[in-house]
Formats: C-alpha cells, structure tokens, sequence
C-alpha cells in the first residue's frame, strides 16, 4: 500500500498519487521559477524593436508584447497555482497516512502496555508530540520542499547575469589593451 523506501526519508509514505502529484507539482515549480527569464526574453524583445534603426515603435508593437507579458503572467499563475495543490495535496495525503500508521501502532500494543501508563497526561503528549511532528513534515513537504526547483532556476539566472557582467568587464579590458596596443603606447601607459 505505502512506498517505503529504505529509511526514515520524507517522502516515505508516497504512493503512485503521490509520485504523480509530486511530478505535476515540481513541473508547475519549475513553471514558476521560469517567470524572470522569459520575462526578460520578452522585454529584451521590447528593447530591441525600440533600438532599431527604423525608430518606428508604434502602438501595434507595444499591444504586441503587452500581450505576450500577459501570456506569460497567465502561464505562471496557472505553473504556481497547479505547484500549490499538488504539492499541499500530497503533504496532505502523507501527513493522513503517518496518522494512520501511528494509529496501526498504537492498537497494536498490548492491553498490558496502556496499564502501565499510570498518568493520562503522558498518553496525551505522545499524541500531541505526534501531531505536531506529522505538522511540521506536512508544512515541510507543502512550503519547504515545492519551492526547491524555482529556487534552483533563480539561482542560475543569477549565474547568468553575474557570468554576463563579468564577460562584459573582460571584453571593456580587451578593448583597452587593444587601444593601448594600436596606439603603440605601451611605455606611456606603464608609466
């Protein structure tokens, strides 16, 4: 019935659904993590239009990629909206399944066992230490763990943009070693 994999790992509870709802959800993460780079690939289009050389930037063009930012918003929202649910559904689903094995555990005990809990408070905090528990892996499994792909997309458009910067600052430093060169002015310049 319950997947378990070796271990006490997070996802050990997950069944088929699961694994199905955890494929959606990281597909819509990903989608959503996805919202910068093809924004700027838009407005990058945009710039392009407005820097050319006709300078014909007219109200069609504007309509243009008004509407593709307003495909992309939508495709986003339907990414981030289809990551929450499958992502909660599944914490959802494990957290109810852990409570049913707990359940399975507890009326396996011997009668023998529940004598020897002579304070009833003891029996309430193993119950209220489990749900807790079983709430922090559903909180973990439904905010934690959905948000890693987008964070991983984000990360390399950072790289990105930091290897870009860097490539331009070696090109501005070529060029100049060019301009030094060509003049002959090695010598001058070192002084």
């Amino acid at each position: 019935m319950a997947s378990k994999c070796g271990g006490g790992g997070l996802l050990r509870y997950a069944d088929g659904i699961d694994k199905l709802l955890l494929l959606f959800g990281t597909l819509g993460s990903i989608g959503d993590g996805m919202m910068s780079p093809v924004n700027m690939y838009i407005l990058s289009g945009a710039l392009n239009d407005y820097g050319s050389a006709d300078q014909s930037f007219s109200n069609d063009v504007v309509d243009k990629y008004a509407l593709r930012l307003l495909y992309s918003a939508i495709g986003v929202g339907i990414s981030a909206f289809i990551e929450r649910v499958c992502w909660t559904r599944c914490a959802e689903r494990q957290a109810s399944r852990m409570r049913v094995e707990y359940l399975k555990s507890v009326l396996r005990q011997e009668v023998g066992f529940f004598d020897d809990q002579t304070a009833s408070s003891s029996s309430f905090q193993v119950v209220s230490t489990v749900t807790s528990d079983v709430h922090s892996i559903q909180d973990t499994i439904a905010d934690k763990v959905c948000r890693l792909p987008s964070q991983l997309l984000k990360k390399c458009a950072e790289m990105k943009a930091a290897y870009g910067n860097t490539g331009g600052i070696a090109e501005q430093a070529i060029s100049s070693i060019g301009t030094v060169y060509s003049y002959v002015a090695e010598c001058q310049t070192l002084d």
